[in-house]
């Protein structure tokens, strides 16, 4: 059994970026300081859905391939990517998310050999399988159960995959719901107007995991112990505002409010 590792330890040793990223090689969370606690706390057991609200070119796609790079090394499961179109999907398979597997040798080794399990829909790797979808695909949305789905730039997608169907957020959300006591769903993008999905995502009231910049010393006292919320005693007071460091990123939960 591996030796367990956190997501942002993980990604400096095996993460490689490609040639034409700002910064190509390997990964170093000195580059983007913030991504180290978006990938932490989106593995942490109680988290499932992660809320990334950002400017344009600010790293949110290769911190999505991270956690999906780490999730097939260390927590394997089907994946579904979604993008707003077609040629999005098929251009970032090809372009980012492939090469993701070649460039690192670790990741390298989950690669089948077989040129047919490489292709701009789908990748087949020997312990799971990454789907590509598009937000105006209704049949590419209502695919397969599985426990992972990245939606990317989402306040892109139109407001229903067709005139019949729900919207693609829903739509791709509904395939984790087999694997509920493990899923994992990335929601980034760039904001665009108020009412948008992504800002909608962080009003309150809303169950987003992910949502303020800072962090608490008693959910980060959970994560190191392995403890879930439910399995403490008492509840730990909200923080002043002075109390709340920028180190990371607060998870949003139901019995504490917001805490990181």
């Amino acid at each position: 059994r591996k030796k367990a590792i956190q997501p942002s330890v993980w990604a400096e040793r095996h993460r490689h970026l490609p040639k034409d990223a700002a910064v190509p090689g390997r990964w170093k969370n000195s580059t983007v300081p913030y991504a180290a606690g978006i990938l932490d706390a989106s593995f942490l057991p109680f988290v499932q859905e992660i809320v990334v609200c950002a400017a344009p070119q600010t790293a949110k796609s290769e911190i999505n391939y991270t956690c999906l790079g780490y999730a097939v090394d260390r927590k394997p499961g089907n994946v579904l990517v979604v993008f707003p179109d077609e040629n999005t999907a098929k251009e970032n398979s090809a372009d980012r998310i492939q090469p993701m597997f070649e460039d690192s040798p670790r990741l390298r080794s989950y690669l089948t050999g077989y040129v047919d399990d490489l292709s701009s829909n789908k990748i087949k790797l020997q312990n799971s399988i990454i789907y590509m979808a598009w937000a105006n695909s209704a049949s590419r949305l209502a695919n397969k159960p599985l426990p992972y789905v990245v939606l990317d730039e989402e306040d892109k997608y139109p407001e229903t995959a067709t005139k019949k169907e729900a919207s693609p957020t829903d739509l791709a959300k509904k395939r984790t719901r087999t694997f509920a006591h493990m899923r994992k769903i990335w929601r980034t993008s760039s904001p665009s107007i108020e009412t948008g999905p992504i800002w909608r995502a962080l009003t309150p009231g809303v169950p987003a995991c992910v949502r303020l910049l800072g962090a608490m010393p008693e959910m980060r006292r959970l994560s190191e112990n392995g403890l879930r919320p439910n399995q403490m005693a008492g509840r730990p007071a909200r923080p002043a505002p002075h109390e709340i460091r920028a180190v990371g990123l607060v998870c949003v939960c139901p019995l504490f409010g917001a805490v990181g």
